[in-house]
């Protein structure tokens, strides 16, 4: 089978907040859709499209410590022909006794539910996170391609802010 380029994907994203309160919390859920592109920085070409609508919790000063945001976000997503077909996709020139041929499907790929601690002092960001990734019920998940149905991934970054505008976009 031929080796996959790299993939981008941009869109735009709808958000909606059903609560915001910059000192408390905010809820909101997001609707990006997100065209994809195939590309070795030579040949590009589209691919399909991405949904990937998102429910997204922002609690601020949690346990009462000043500067500690907990972030809880879950997000389901799911595939277009192409995108499908891109990543699952088995020729029949590319069957082999080991790895059948198999005609990828358009549909719900899996669902994400990831939660973070961001603690802030002054222009630094400390951020310990983990995502749990569910795919059992992808559209997919018999294809000889489709190698893991749950996997869980953990995240430590830390930020650091060199500049700052004098004036804030939101407030």
């Amino acid at each position: 089978m031929p080796e996959l380029d790299w993939t981008i994907e941009f869109g735009p994203r709808f958000l909606y907040y059903l609560y915001r309160n910059s000192k408390v919390a905010q809820i909101r859920i997001g609707l990006p859709l997100r065209g994809s592109l195939s590309t070795n920085f030579i040949k590009w070409r589209s691919v399909g499209y991405v949904i990937a609508p998102t429910f997204q919790i922002d609690l601020y000063n949690i346990f009462y410590i000043e500067k500690l945001d907990l972030y809880f976000i879950c997000t389901p997503t799911y595939l277009s022909k192409g995108v499908a077909e891109y990543f699952y996709q088995i020729d029949p020139q590319y069957q082999t006794t080991d790895r059948l041929a198999y005609d990828a499907r358009a549909g719900f790929l899996g669902t994400e539910i990831s939660l973070a601690l961001k603690y802030n002092w002054g222009n630094k960001n400390l951020i310990l996170g983990s995502q749990f990734s569910d795919f059992t019920q992808s559209v997919n998940s018999q294809g000889y391609l489709h190698r893991n149905s749950i996997n869980w991934s953990m995240l430590i970054a830390f930020s650091w802010l060199f500049f700052e505008s004098k004036e804030r976009a939101l407030k």
